[in-house]
């Protein structure tokens, strides 16, 4: 992909001659160009995330462990890019990289009666 979002195709006709025969049919599949001779621009698929986040924390107050206080994050996360370039994909529809993951943080903690500042 270049600076300017497009892609460039190379001259069908020019190499042809020098393409193997697997190959020269299976060019029917690579998009035409659409702006000139050479460049494929198009923004027919849209790049898509899914961010989900969630927490919760928990407080309590025993006369045994004295304050005790529990906190969970999960942020779970999907990317859909049609045209990963810059990943090693292909920068020609139909060939998008999916990245998926997942971060979690828990935490825990007791104050005992004692620990107190008064």
């Amino acid at each position: 992909m270049h600076d300017d979002g497009a892609v460039r195709v190379s001259q069908r006709a020019d190499s042809a001659a020098r393409v193997s025969t697997p190959a020269q049919r299976l060019l029917q599949y690579v998009p035409s160009p659409t702006a000139g001779t050479n460049t494929l621009s198009t923004g027919a698929f849209s790049k898509t995330v899914r961010d989900d986040k969630a927490s919760f924390r928990i407080d309590g107050n025993t006369r045994l462990f004295g304050l005790l206080t529990g906190y969970y994050f999960l942020d779970d996360y999907a990317l859909d890019n049609p045209y990963p370039g810059q990943q090693g994909g292909a920068n020609v529809p139909g060939f998008d990289a999916l990245t998926i993951g997942r971060a979690q943080l828990c935490r825990s903690g007791a104050r005992r009666r004692s620990d107190r500042i008064r």
